[in-house]
């Protein structure tokens, strides 16, 4: 039975949760040029090919109603087996979250703040993570509520600004260097930001009505994919190749060419706002899924003990990850071969587990 005292979200709440993780870091840090001014037909190969993906985790979770990812690998593989797999996710989830914060705080050094140590702007946003996570998943579910709506204004701002700055010839010609650096740089968006949605088999046993499951994180998915398209779109069309290329941060870039009438001269800040709040969401629910993983594997009365703990290792993680921005840039074409395991291949085989220990555990 799920248990009606626990802190639940509503489905709107789990939509923008889930679109505010997927844009995540990347509605700004769209520097993957592999495919160059066909990166737009990437992410639309890399959001159809996740589709599936999508009713897949929706399924193991309506098998299992109220129970989160971890408790559910030990139904199907046993306590042993069903501990290390979930400590192979919370390393992900661990892993994932001090990537963003590294994300962030290197944009905030390279764009603005470049005698700020990166671990003072992390260390706000850690403070910022913990408290929400302390407070728990109903309130970070209204502040995903407010920071989407934020986002969309600050991005409808930006796109009317845009609208004389446009040059659709910058996405010409398609498919020029043919289909082979369009499939890598989709193989690399269908595991960031798509895949690390596999992340809500950890949070999603808190949604009030568990049979829209997959209607939320397909619906979430789909919002966050086109406001992707269309970013990318606008900053070619804005910056065209080699330009784009050629900086760490096109989209941000692009940004600072928008002026809106003469109240605004410099519409940049504008994208740090935006990677604030949706990097801030991502970075949330990666330390949610962690903290609540810790939990099950150490079998703990409450996850909220270790979010601070959990939170200052990801930042002193972040700051070891990488040792400078073009590395950072660089993994991002390692990180496919990373998590794709734990996004595909491992999910497929919970589903069938639990296709198989769900009619015991029912009768149980």
């Amino acid at each position: 039975m799920i248990d009606t005292n626990k802190e639940t979200i509503i489905s709107k709440q789990g939509i923008y949760l889930v679109a505010i993780f997927t844009l995540g870091t990347s509605i700004i840090l769209s520097g993957v040029p592999i495919a160059k001014q066909d990166i737009w037909l990437s992410l639309l190969i890399a959001f159809f090919s996740f589709i599936p993906l999508v009713f897949i985790y929706s399924k193991i979770l309506s098998f299992f109603p109220g129970k989160n990812l971890f408790e559910i690998l030990e139904i199907c593989f046993g306590k042993i087996v069903g501990k290390i797999l979930s400590s192979l996710y919370v390393s992900y989830f661990f892993f994932l979250g001090a990537l963003v914060i590294r994300d962030i705080t290197e944009f905030i050094q390279v764009a603005s703040l470049r005698l700020t140590p990166q671990y003072f702007s992390g260390l706000m946003i850690i403070l910022v993570g913990v408290y929400n996570v302390r407070s728990g998943f109903q309130v970070t579910g209204r502040l995903a509520n407010f920071a989407f709506n934020f986002i969309l204004f600050l991005l409808t701002i930006i796109f009317a600004a845009s609208i004389t700055k446009l040059d659709f010839t910058n996405l010409l010609p398609v498919l020029y260097r043919g289909w082979s650096p369009i499939i890598e740089n989709s193989i690399i968006l269908f595991a960031f930001p798509f895949g690390d949605i596999v992340i809500f088999l950890a949070l999603f046993n808190n949604l009030k009505d568990q049979k829209k499951t997959s209607k939320v994180l397909f619906t979430g998915i789909s919002i966050s994919a086109l406001l992707l398209l269309l970013n990318f779109i606008r900053s070619i069309a804005i910056l065209g190749f080699p330009m784009a290329a050629n900086v760490y941060f096109p989209v941000y870039y692009a940004n600072t060419f928008l002026r809106f009438d003469n109240i605004l001269e410099n519409m940049g800040i504008f994208s740090a706002i935006i990677l604030l709040l949706s990097g801030l969401g991502k970075y949330i629910t990666c330390l949610f899924a962690a903290c609540i993983g810790l939990k099950h594997i150490f079998n703990s009365k409450n996850y909220k003990s270790y979010a601070l703990p959990v939170g200052f290792l990801t930042l002193i993680t972040s700051q070891l990850l990488f040792s400078s921005t073009m590395e950072l840039m660089d993994h991002v074409k390692v990180y496919p071969y990373q998590v794709i395991p734990l996004q595909v291949p491992l999910p497929l085989i919970i589903l069938i587990f639990s296709w198989r220990k769900s009619r015991k555990y029912r009768k149980s």
